[in-house]
C-alpha cells in the first residue's frame, strides 16, 4: 500500500453488503487518497457507518462482495466506531494503552512513550488515573480518539468522532485528523456536519440509499444543490 502523497491508499469495486436479506450497499467504487480527509455524509441509514466498518475488517466478510477490496495490515488501520461503552472499569491510560496491542515488535517503553503523546494530542493527560466509567461522554470520547493515535495508525477511520464533544473540542479534534493526513496518513471520517465537513475535508463522499450520489472534492460534494436532493433542506 503506497503511503506517498496523491496516491489512493484505499480502492475498491462494485462492493455490495446486506443484512439480513436486506441491502445496505450496493455496488459502490471508491478511491481515497493518501494525505487527505475525506469525509463520508449522507442521511441516517445511508450505509456510512457500514461502510467504515467494513473498511476497518470488523464486518463478516461472508456478507461482504467486492470484485476488488485490498486487505490492510491490521497495524495500519485506527477505527474509532460509535458509542462506544467500555464494560468493565479500566483506568483511562489503560483504556488507551490497548491501541497499541498491534504493535507487537514496540518495547513497553515505546507503548508508554506512545500512550502519553497520543492523551497529550487529545487533551486527556489530566484523565490518565480516572476510570473510564467515571468521565464524561466527551472526555471518553477523547480518550478513545487517543487510542486511535496510540497505535500511530496510517489510515484512521472515524465514525463521528466529534460526537459529545464541546466546540474547543471539536475544533481540537477536526484539526488533529487534517494534521494526520497532511503528515502522509488518510483519513475517512463519518460527519453530520456539512459546514464543518466544507471547512475540514478534502474530499467528500455522499450517500444515499445504500449509493454513491457524489463524490469528489468537499466542494464541489456538498453543494447547495446536492445537499438539496439528498437531505431535501
Amino acid at each position: 500500500m503506497s503511503q506517498s502523497r496523491n496516491t489512493n491508499a484505499i480502492s475498491f469495486s462494485n462492493l455490495n453488503f446486506a443484512y439480513n436479506n436486506r441491502g445496505i450497499l450496493s455496488d459502490i467504487s471508491l478511491q481515497f487518497e493518501t494525505g487527505k480527509v475525506t469525509g463520508i455524509f449522507g442521511e441516517n441509514g445511508a450505509g456510512k457507518s457500514t461502510l467504515l466498518k467494513i473498511l476497518a475488517g470488523v464486518m463478516s466478510a461472508e456478507q461482504i462482495k467486492a470484485s476488488e477490496l485490498q486487505n490492510f495490515p491490521q497495524a495500519d488501520i485506527g477505527y474509532l466506531g460509535q458509542q462506544i461503552t467500555p464494560a468493565w472499569a479500566l483506568k483511562v491510560s489503560a483504556l488507551v494503552e490497548l491501541g497499541t496491542l498491534s504493535r507487537e515488535s514496540w518495547s513497553r517503553e515505546e507503548k508508554q512513550a506512545a500512550v502519553q503523546e497520543a492523551m497529550a494530542q487529545t487533551d486527556c493527560l489530566h484523565l490518565a488515573e480516572r476510570k473510564v466509567l467515571e468521565i464524561s461522554t466527551g472526555e471518553l470520547q477523547r480518550a478513545l480518539l487517543a487510542r486511535v493515535f496510540a497505535g500511530k495508525p496510517k489510515i484512521i477511520l472515524a465514525d463521528e468522532p466529534t460526537a459529545g464533544l464541546d466546540p474547543r473540542h471539536q475544533l481540537a479534534v477536526m484539526n488533529l485528523l487534517q494534521q494526520h493526513a497532511q503528515n502522509g496518513g488518510t483519513v475517512l471520517v463519518v460527519m453530520h456536519d456539512l459546514a464543518a465537513g466544507k471547512t475540514f475535508c478534502d474530499n467528500a463522499v455522499l450517500l444515499a440509499n445504500g449509493k454513491v450520489y457524489a463524490h469528489g472534492t468537499a466542494t464541489e460534494v456538498l453543494s447547495d444543490e446536492n445537499i438539496f436532493d439528498v437531505f431535501g433542506v
